[in-house]
C-alpha cells in the first residue's frame, strides 16, 4: 500500500500536513517563547512545546503567525495559504512573508489558464455590480489619457458641468475641488499641446493668407463635434478596454495572486459561464498598457 502511495505522489492535503508537521518540530526544539511557566517550573519538553504549538496554530492561526513569522522559513507558506482566505490577520502576514520571501506563488498545483480567466472575470463582474472600482470618475483617475482620448475631449460644456455637479453631489468639498483642479489642469495641458501643435503647422507654412489667418483662430478654439451615437460607441470602447486591461493584470494595485487563487468563485451557474464564454469569444487581443 505504501508503495501505491508512494507512486501515484502526495495530494495537497498531505504536502499541507507535512509542512506543518515540520515547521511545529523546528519551533518547538527552537528557543522561541511557548507560554508562561513558574519560576520552579520544569523547563517543557519538545514534544510538550509542540503540542502547545499545535493547539496555538490550531484554534488561533492569527495568533500564531503573528507571534512566529519572524522565525518562519519559506517552505511555511504552504500551511497558511488557505488559511489566509479567512483570516485578515494571516493574509497580512502572509503576504508580508511573500515580500520577505520574494516569492510570488508558493508549491501548490499551478492554476490553469482557464481557470485563472474564470475567476478574473467573476471578480470583474463582482466589482462592477459592487463599489466605484468601475465607476466612470474612478477609471479616468487611472487612465486620464485614454479617458482624454475616447470620451474626456469630445464633453460640451453642459456635459462637462453635469458632471462637476454630479461630483459636487456625492463627494466632499475638498476632493471635489481637487478633481476640479484635475480636469482644469488637463483640459489646459490640452490646450496647451494644441495650440503648439498649430505653431508648428504655421512655421511650416511657406505662405499664408491674410483670409486664412483670420479663419485660423476660431478653428483652433472649436471643440471636435460627433454625433451622440459616436460617443456612445466611444465610451463603450473606453470601459471595455478599462475592463480588457483589468482582465489582462495590467491594473496596479489589484492583488492578482488572491484572485487567481480564490476558489470559492469557481461555482458558477450556466448562466454566467454562458456570459463569461461570450465575454471572451468578443474580446480583442488589443490590451490597454499604457494610459
Amino acid at each position: 500500500m505504501n508503495s501505491s502511495i508512494a507512486n501515484e505522489g502526495p495530494g495537497e492535503e498531505t504536502l499541507i500536513e507535512r509542512a506543518r508537521l515540520e515547521m511545529l518540530k523546528r519551533l518547538a526544539s527552537s528557543t522561541v517563547f511557548v507560554r508562561n511557566q513558574q519560576r520552579n517550573e520544569e523547563p517543557l519538553t519538545d514534544q510538550e512545546r509542540f503540542e502547545i504549538l499545535s493547539d496555538i496554530l490550531s484554534a488561533k492561526p492569527g495568533l500564531f503567525i503573528e507571534r512566529y513569522h519572524g522565525d518562519l522559513i519559506q517552505e511555511d507558506l504552504l500551511v497558511f495559504d488557505k488559511l489566509k482566505e479567512r483570516n485578515t490577520l494571516v493574509s497580512y502576514y502572509f503576504d508580508q512573508l511573500c515580500k520577505k520571501f520574494n516569492k510570488q506563488t508558493i508549491t501548490l498545483p499551478k492554476v490553469n489558464v482557464v481557470t485563472k480567466k474564470n475567476r478574473r472575470y467573476i471578480a470583474l463582474q463582482r466589482l462592477i455590480k459592487e463599489g466605484d472600482y468601475f465607476s466612470e470618475e474612478e477609471m479616468k483617475s487611472r487612465a486620464p489619457r485614454l479617458y482624454e482620448e475616447l470620451i474626456g475631449q469630445y464633453l460640451t460644456d453642459n456635459e462637462a458641468c453635469e458632471k462637476s455637479q454630479q461630483l459636487n453631489s456625492v463627494q466632499n468639498l475638498s476632493t471635489l475641488l481637487l478633481k476640479q483642479m484635475d480636469y482644469q489642469r488637463e483640459r489646459q495641458e490640452r490646450d496647451a499641446y494644441e495650440s503648439e501643435e498649430e505653431s508648428e503647422k504655421e512655421d511650416n507654412a511657406s505662405v499664408c493668407s491674410d483670409e486664412s489667418e483670420l479663419n485660423d483662430e476660431p478653428e483652433r478654439k472649436s471643440k471636435k463635434i460627433i454625433s451622440l451615437e459616436e460617443k456612445l460607441q466611444l465610451r463603450e470602447e473606453f470601459y471595455k478596454r478599462m475592463q480588457e486591461s483589468f482582465l489582462s493584470g495590467n491594473d496596479k494595485n489589484v492583488d492578482y495572486l488572491k484572485i487567481d487563487n480564490d476558489a470559492a468563485n469557481d461555482c458558477m451557474n450556466q448562466l454566467e459561464m454562458d456570459e463569461q464564454d461570450k465575454y471572451f469569444d468578443d474580446e480583442t487581443p488589443e490590451t490597454v498598457n499604457n494610459y
